[in-house]
């Protein structure tokens, strides 16, 4: 459930001052404090002393939507607020993995409590011809069905930073610190639904979870070989939805000069960007989040599928932040520590083929 905050006062919130109130910086009080609260009233629980943080207000109003306030980045003054000395006003970013799993079609379910099922059919009636007067009744049958579960999961996330950034009002900081904590839950997220492997704790992604299809590949992937994964969808009855492709970047680059048909067919197996294509008529992405190192050698992941078939869980609509200002305290920073919780469930295991052995040499 959403906290029925109103639009105007969405901008007044302040991540940066909601763990300077964790941190002793800030008073506590104002929209950070009185959300916090709200969100114990409606359940959730501060298990590790900190401050609890919304992903979402009411209205469809993303917090990241808060930062887009004065102060822009593209402005000559915009890191003059920085003391001490004149900073150029834009931060030079991470090159970040690219998150494609909601991209590509799962189902995201938000504000989760308690373990959560998802009802299965697993068998049909039995159907048959007969004679018109049988000499012994129909086979009858039982439709039987099942279940596919998600609990909740931890996801911590560490970030240290200047003790000083946060006595400051500078919204990039503001910015920043949101992107950063928001992109590092995403990132890990979008990574356990790929490659999760069900263990410490983890969610079970495709390359690990029973029952998902596998195609072996003999190196540098071919047509047919290709297309196999595609016929082994289609013979589950699964080829509906959000099929498509996902791989490494460097696999859809070999794939985008590698030809169709022949050596000399002016046409190439992915056609379009190498970040956002087409390969063999079905949407084709490539991200680093999937893995180039499978198995014993430089292995590169490659999945089919109907990417509907993925649920991602989120246990309420919070984030619990916890600041440690001791651990670095004689080099003058502070620790931030973020816990979520989520889950990942392929709800048709089958609508998934995964590569193994591919190469790109």
């Amino acid at each position: 459930e959403a906290l029925d905050i109103k639009p105007r006062d969405v901008g007044s919130y302040s991540i940066r001052r909601a763990m300077g109130i964790v941190a002793g910086i800030e008073k506590r009080d104002g929209m950070e404090a009185e959300i916090h609260d709200e969100l114990i009233v409606k359940g959730a629980k501060p298990t590790h002393g900190g401050m609890l943080v919304p992903w979402r207000l009411r209205a469809d109003t993303e917090l990241a939507e808060a930062s887009k306030r004065a102060l822009g980045t593209t402005e000559p003054t915009g890191g003059a607020t920085l003391v001490g000395t004149q900073v150029m006003p834009d931060m030079i970013d991470l090159l970040r993995n690219k998150t494609r799993v909601l991209e590509l079609g799962a189902k995201l379910y938000q504000g989760l409590q308690g373990v959560v099922q998802f009802n299965k059919k697993t068998g049909t009636p039995t159907v048959s011809w007969m004679e018109e007067n049988p000499a012994s009744p129909a086979a009858g049958s039982t439709g039987s069905y099942g279940y596919v579960t998600m609990s909740p999961k931890t996801m911590i996330g560490s970030v240290t930073i200047p003790r000083q950034l946060l006595t400051m009002a500078s919204i990039d900081v503001e910015a920043d610190v949101r992107s950063d904590l928001a992109l590092g839950h995403a990132t890990a997220f979008d990574l356990a639904a790929i490659h999760g492997s069900g263990t410490d704790k983890q969610p079970v992604g495709i390359y690990s979870a029973a029952n998902v299809q596998a195609q072996a590949f003999t190196g540098i992937p071919d047509l047919p070989e290709l297309t196999a994964c595609v016929g082994k969808i289609a013979d589950v009855n699964a080829d509906f939805g959000a099929l498509a492709w996902l791989t490494t970047p460097l696999m859809a680059a070999l794939m985008s000069r590698t030809p169709l048909i022949g050596s000399t067919y002016p046409k190439f197996i992915w056609d379009g960007k190498v970040s956002d294509g087409e390969m063999i008529g079905y949407k084709a992405l490539a991200s680093t989040q999937v893995s180039k190192t499978l198995e014993a050698a430089a292995k590169h992941g490659i999945i089919f599928g109907n990417w509907n078939e993925i649920a991602l869980g989120v246990w309420g609509n919070d984030v619990e932040l916890v600041l440690d200002p001791l651990t670095r305290a004689t080099s003058g920073q502070i620790v931030i520590t973020s816990f979520s919780m989520g889950d990942t469930a392929l709800l048709r295991p089958q609508s998934f083929v995964k590569g193994t052995g591919a190469t790109i040499v």
